[in-house]
């Protein structure tokens, strides 16, 4: 079994030995005793392949569904202050949260989680990256700064 994120493609490639034609269910052969296709199924689909002698095949193409969330609270901060970071991840096997912030290391795994961020005193970006039998999903929520006026 074939397993993708909901949203993924996978490439269908089928071949008929000593067939004049091959037929499908599921997907279109066109006809052909050799051949590939992509195909985009948004739930678990069984695709199967009718050669003309009487051969068959058969694959299952399984579609994952995750949901990831990443909060940051307050999502604006003055300079030096931390913010909260929870995260929330279902349909994956493994997670982490890391930030692009060169002067101090976040880092935290689990599918969930509430962690204190680090003094931030730049603009931050805190990224949720997992791990599916389909390949990795991420997404991000940004820390921004409360702009700082001088007078002159």
């Amino acid at each position: 079994a074939i397993s993708i994120n909901n949203g993924d493609s996978a490439l269908l490639s089928w071949s008929c030995v000593d067939s004049n034609s091959s037929s499908g269910v599921g997907f279109s052969t066109g006809g052909a005793t050799v051949g590939s296709t992509i195909v985009s199924p948004t739930s678990t689909t069984e695709y199967i392949l009718i050669c003309s002698n009487g051969g068959q095949g058969i694959v299952s193409i399984t579609v994952i569904d995750p949901s990831l969330s990443i909060t940051a609270t307050p999502q604006l901060l003055q300079s030096g202050d931390t913010s909260e970071i929870a995260w929330t991840a279902t349909s994956v096997n493994s997670c982490s949260v890391s930030e692009d912030n060169l002067s101090f290391i976040d880092s935290w795994t689990g599918t969930s989680g509430t962690q204190t961020s680090s003094l931030i005193a730049e603009e931050t970006v805190y990224t949720l990256s997992c791990e599916t039998d389909g390949g990795s999903v991420s997404e991000s929520v940004t820390v921004r700064l409360v702009p700082v006026f001088q007078e002159f």
